[in-house]
């Protein structure tokens, strides 16, 4: 009997693959370095600019609001404002500062809310009992559009952005309470509530200056240096800016102390006059005055965008602009007239422009010197 027996399996040896030796690994891992070094520059630069068009579309839906709440109501809002029933019903409320009569007006994000596709906020103002407060504060909503996306922000319902506030009220003209009136021609938005004592929420002497209100509309703008010239608004979101403001915060008026405080919940950019303590401004200096004053922080636009800030003028055109501007191109942008009466002499004289020979002129704006060098 035969049996089968089972094929033998000739087992061949593997053939081994050689590796890669070590000058190969340190090519291959310099190589893979070098296009490392080479892109990631590139990609952080399309991430900046992608940032910096987002905020630049969310300063033109701003200055397009501006504009529909002007078309609207005759007026744009200014950087501190009475709004009914609100500013009453918290003026009525005792406390000290953010409440009360300190508690009432608003700023100009207010105003616009309802221009910015956020009409359930604005609904809530409109219909404002202090009982809401403490279970519905929409007060505390984020609102994107408010929002620049390079902003290092600490707070719930942050505000990137800054009016053109003129002088801020640092400076008035008159002397009776009653009198005393703003200079509407240094800036664009003044303080529409003013500062009386016959209104409900008037800070007293000693806290506060007493000064008429003064409202602005897009069309006197036209009348005076123009829409195109004249800024409405700019971030102000520098390393050193403030990073705890909110759209909400209550504006207070001019001269109310701390001023730097208030220049900070007043959400506007300033120009370089004097302030109420008695700072003085620095001197003209091209390239390094921003930095010289001790409130630059609060006054002055700035951005995390690097060379420059984005800017909406009233025409609702954006610009990219250098944050090393002369003075006297600064003051320029922010006056909105140079009328006798309504431009104030402390802004009128920043206006002018040294030259060489220690001679000043007045300056003429031209848009090439408010871009970043090598744009």
């Amino acid at each position: 009997m035969l049996l089968c027996q089972p094929p033998v399996q000739v087992r061949r040896p593997r053939l081994l693959r050689p590796g890669m030796t070590v000058v190969e690994l340190l090519t291959v891992a310099s190589v893979v370095a070098m296009l490392v070094a080479i892109l990631l520059p590139a990609m952080a630069a399309v991430r900046d600019g992608s940032r910096r068009t987002a905020c630049g579309n969310s300063a033109r839906s701003l200055a397009k609001a501006f504009s529909a709440h002007d078309a609207s109501l005759g007026q744009i809002p200014g950087w501190r404002n009475a709004l009914e029933p609100y500013t009453t019903a918290q003026a009525g409320m005792p406390g000290g500062v953010g409440v009360g009569r300190h508690g009432a007006c608003v700023s100009w994000a207010v105003p616009i809310l309802a221009y910015v596709g956020e009409k359930e906020i604005a609904d809530w103002y409109a219909t404002f009992r202090t009982d809401r407060t403490a279970t519905d504060d929409a007060r505390l909503k984020r609102v994107a559009v408010f929002v620049c996306p390079s902003a290092i922000v600490d707070s719930p319902a942050p505000l990137s952005y800054c009016v053109n506030g003129g002088n801020g009220g640092a400076v008035l003209s008159g002397s009776a309470p009653a009198a005393r009136r703003q200079y509407p021609a240094d800036g664009v938005c003044g303080d529409a509530a003013g500062n009386l004592p016959s209104q409900a929420w008037y800070v007293q002497a000693g806290e506060a200056a007493a000064y008429a209100p003064v409202r602005m509309s897009l069309g006197a703008v036209a009348e005076g240096d123009g829409t195109s010239t004249t800024l409405l608004l700019a971030e102000r979101t520098g390393i050193a800016a403030p990073r705890d403001v909110s759209w909400a915060d209550h504006s207070l008026p001019a001269v109310s102390n701390p001023f730097d405080d208030a220049r900070k919940s007043n959400h506007a950019v300033l120009q370089n006059v004097a302030s109420p303590s008695g700072a003085t401004p620095s001197s003209q200096a091209t390239a390094v005055w921003m930095t010289k004053r001790n409130d630059a922080a609060v006054r002055f636009p700035s951005s995390q965008h690097g060379t420059g800030f984005v800017a909406a003028f009233c025409d609702q055109h954006v610009a990219f602009v250098s944050e090393t501007i002369d003075e006297w191109v600064y003051a320029q942008l922010l006056s909105s007239s140079s009328v006798p009466g309504k431009l104030s002499e402390q802004v009128r004289r920043l206006q002018r422009k040294p030259g060489p020979d220690g001679s000043v002129t007045d300056y003429v704006f031209d848009e090439s010197d408010i871009r970043p060098r090598g744009r």
